[in-house]
C-alpha cells in the first residue's frame, strides 16, 4: 500500500537497522528526528572545536589567544622548528608553561632586554617556566630550535552566570637563524 507508506518487509528493515545501530527496538522510546538532528548539532560543534587546526599556527611568528582549557597545546611552527606549548593557568596574571607536550627544555628570560642569538642561555632542566604579563618564555624542541614567547594577557576562569574560559594571549618568534 504506497499510498499509505506501507511496503512489504519495511518493519523488517527497520528492526534490522534500530538492530544494528543499537537504537531501542520500541519506537515508543526512541528519539524525535528533531531530537536526533540536535543531537547530531551538538556533536559536530563539539568535533569542530575539538579539530587540532583550531591550536595551530604554522607562522613562524605571530600573535595567538589560546583558550587553554580547550586543548592540550598550542602548536607554532612547523617541520624543524615546530613548538606545542602547553599552558595552564598559574594566577591573575601568569601562566605555566610546560614541556609535557614535546618540548626539550623550558626557562624563564629574566634580563629585560637579550639579545635573541643568547637566549638559550635562560633554558633551565625545569618542567615548567612561570611568566607573568609581560616577560618571555624561550623554549626549546626536540631539533634544538628555539622560540620566544612573550605572555601579553592572562584570563583566568570566570565561573559565574556570564563564563569566560581561561586563556592566554602570547606573542612568539621561532628563532630560525642560530
Amino acid at each position: 500500500m504506497p499510498e499509505k507508506n506501507v511496503f512489504p518487509g519495511s518493519v523488517q528493515i527497520d528492526e534490522i537497522w534500530r538492530w544494528v545501530e543499537g537504537l531501542p527496538a520500541s519506537r515508543g522510546h526512541a528519539a524525535s528526528l528533531a531530537e536526533v538532528r540536535k543531537r547530531a548539532a551538538r556533536i559536530e560543534r563539539i568535533d569542530a572545536q575539538r579539530d587540532p587546526a583550531n591550536y595551530a599556527s604554522p607562522a613562524l611568528k605571530g600573535r595567538v589567544t589560546f583558550r587553554h582549557k580547550d586543548h592540550g597545546h598550542f602548536k607554532v611552527g612547523n617541520g624543524e622548528y615546530e613548538f606545542k606549548i602547553n599552558f595552564s593557568g598559574r594566577s591573575h596574571n601568569s601562566v605555566y608553561v610546560y614541556i609535557d607536550s614535546g618540548l626539550k627544555a623550558v626557562g624563564l628570560i629574566t634580563a629585560s632586554s637579550y639579545d635573541p642569538s643568547s637566549v638559550s642561555a635562560f633554558l633551565t632542566p625545569a618542567r615548567t617556566a612561570e611568566p607573568i604579563v609581560g616577560q618571555s618564555v624561550v623554549c626549546m624542541n626536540a631539533h634544538g630550535a628555539l622560540c620566544v614567547l612573550t605572555i601579553d594577557e592572562v584570563q583566568p576562569e570566570v565561573n559565574a552566570q556570564t563564563y569566560v574560559s581561561p586563556h592566554v594571549t602570547f606573542s612568539y618568534e621561532v628563532l630560525t637563524a642560530d
